[in-house]
């Protein structure tokens, strides 16, 4: 979120191109959210907003506890920052985000949610492209750790 602001393209991803598996999941934990039966739009935005903290902390934590490399660091880009794994304006964002994915969702969700699950070559299209997108990355990026290695 950062990086459209600055004008800067960043490859913050853990693979080889600019996304990142933390979006998936936050994404996945939106769709877990639609699916609960909140009525309040500020308990939803509060429940984005805690669930995206922990998600992003924890997994720029792990990732730097396991790879001994930080992906991403706020600390230069925002004041608001929790030692650089998250900043406010990032969670202001994504929450922003997350009220509109549920407007849009609770106008034309209905459709397309019944459209997925009756449609299982569609839900596997789905499914599968996104597979196809994991591994292709993952490939290319330890081929890439293999070229780096050899140097």
């Amino acid at each position: 979120m950062i990086a459209p602001i600055n004008k800067a393209h960043i490859k913050s991803g853990v693979f080889s191109d600019y996304y990142c598996p933390i979006y998936g999941l936050g994404a996945l934990w939106l769709v877990f959210l639609i699916e609960w039966p909140i009525k309040s739009w500020w308990w939803y935005a509060l429940l984005v907003l805690v669930g995206v903290a922990v998600l992003e902390y924890t997994a720029g934590y792990l990732l730097e506890l396991i790879f001994k490399k930080r992906w991403w660091d706020y600390r230069r880009q925002s004041k608001y920052n929790l030692r650089g794994y998250i900043a406010a304006e990032n969670l202001l964002a994504f929450t922003i985000l997350a009220l509109i994915f549920r407007y849009v969702y609770e106008i034309f969700g209905g459709g397309l949610k019944n459209l997925v699950l009756e449609n299982q070559a569609l839900a596997g299209l789905i499914v599968g492209v996104g597979i196809g997108i994991f591994f292709n990355d993952l490939l290319r990026k330890i081929s890439e750790l293999g070229k780096t290695k050899k140097k």
